[in-house]
């Protein structure tokens, strides 16, 4: 199985991450792993001017991709979204442009939304003007610049690599978890 271009389950399977060499082969398999199936993607529409719903999808899908990782889960627990997006739209990366509401209107109304029902919900607005969210009049919605997000989401996905790079990362356990799943292994066959 393709893990990533040029990058199998059997490429995981023979790494030895006792070893920094194999440890940076596998953090730069996963970057382009999300870089091939999110990243080009929506660098590609950025330039078109009605693409913002498409982009906030994709990063919808990549924000809860990555928070997997951050944590080390093979999927997001049922009734555990809010947290997954509410931490990692808590980043720095973010600057606390999210708060406890903000994150939470953004996951209901535009994620679920865009996901569920192919429309945001509640008052919440996608558009390209204005500042990287902030709340609806109303207070029941969040209006979202979907170029800016894509930034910071981006910036997020670099930032976890970098900090995936130092070798005392606690990040690794979790990392290492996750593309276990992913490659089909059970995570404490190596005694995780």
């Amino acid at each position: 199985m393709e893990i990533a271009p040029n990058f199998s389950d059997a490429d995981w399977r023979a790494l030895d991450l006792t070893k920094e060499s194999d440890w940076l082969r596998a953090i730069e398999a996963f970057r382009v792993r999300i870089d091939e199936r999110f990243l080009k993607p929506i660098r590609a529409m950025l330039s078109f001017s009605r693409s913002g719903f498409a982009i906030l999808a994709l990063d919808s899908l990549l924000v809860e991709t990555l928070e997997q990782a951050i944590e080390g889960k093979e999927e997001t627990p049922r009734g555990d979204a809010s947290r997954c997006f509410r931490a990692f739209l808590k980043r720095a990366a973010f600057e606390g442009a999210f708060d406890d509401i903000t994150s939470e209107l953004f996951r209901v109304t535009i994620r679920n939304g865009i996901l569920h029902q192919a429309e945001v919900k509640a008052s919440s607005l996608v558009r390209r003007d204005g500042p990287l969210v902030h709340l609806t009049p109303t207070g029941d919605g969040v209006i979202v610049n979907p170029l800016l997000f894509h930034y910071r989401v981006e910036l997020a996905f670099h930032d976890y690599l970098e900090e995936l790079k130092q070798s005392r990362s606690p990040l690794r356990i979790a990392f290492r978890r996750k593309m276990e799943f992913t490659t089909g292994e059970n995570p404490s066959a190596r005694g995780d």
